[in-house]
């Protein structure tokens, strides 16, 4: 009998940046822009490469990458105001001020347009621009 070991070599998210891993498993973040755009802020390369999925991104990201930004104001501040918006729109008595947004089975619905994960376009990349797009 083989014995097999499964080691997940991940970084550590600094406490600063703790609610990073809140966001990413919370489908908020694929209808807010500025949510996006912290992503996108932490390494644009690499969340392209990771298909803009948080989860994935957030395991790619180097360890000094992370440690920079904690250190970051601005990035902590953008971090913190993001924060604040999401306690509010995700509180049990907010007020939708949007209107309303459906996360279906990996579908994630925003304005009129859709992208569906799994769905490649002509780039095969998987990121926004290969998946498909529809109106609703």
């Amino acid at each position: 009998m083989n014995n097999v070991q499964v080691i997940n070599a991940a970084p550590s998210i600094p406490e600063p940046l703790a609610f990073l891993e809140t966001l990413a498993r919370n489908a908020w973040w694929c209808w807010n822009q500025e949510a996006l755009s912290l992503f996108r802020r932490i390494g644009p390369s690499a969340w392209r490469h990771s298909g803009q999925n948080p989860l994935i991104f957030l395991r790619e990201v180097p360890q000094t990458t992370l440690e920079a930004i904690a250190d970051d104001p601005g990035f902590l501040k953008q971090l913190a105001k993001l924060e604040r918006w999401f306690e509010e729109s995700t509180a049990p008595d907010a007020k939708v001020k949007h209107g309303l947004v459906a996360y279906l089975k990996g579908v994630c619905f925003r304005g009129r347009r859709h992208w569906q994960d799994g769905d490649r376009g002509e780039s095969g990349s998987g990121g926004r621009e290969g998946r498909k797009k529809a109106e609703i």
